[in-house]
């Protein structure tokens, strides 16, 4: 993807494409896979989300529900 951020271990750790995402913490949005315009911020913070789009999730262990489409 492109314009992305990623600044933690395990941070957007499967992303294969998607653009302007930033993730910051441990396994921020660890198994998105396609996500567009996410924001992750927190140990663990959307490890779950597959292609959400739009989403803001913040905080530790917060949005770790599967999510697709906008959040």
């Amino acid at each position: 993807g492109l314009n992305n951020v990623f600044i933690g271990r395990g941070a957007g750790y499967s992303a294969l494409d998607g653009n302007g995402n930033t993730f910051i913490g441990y396994n921020a949005a660890y198994a998105t896979t396609t996500g567009t315009t996410l924001t992750a911020i927190g140990f663990n913070a959307a490890t779950n989300n597959i292609a959400g789009n739009g989403s803001v999730v913040i905080g530790n262990n917060a949005g770790q529900g599967p999510a697709a489409g906008y959040n």
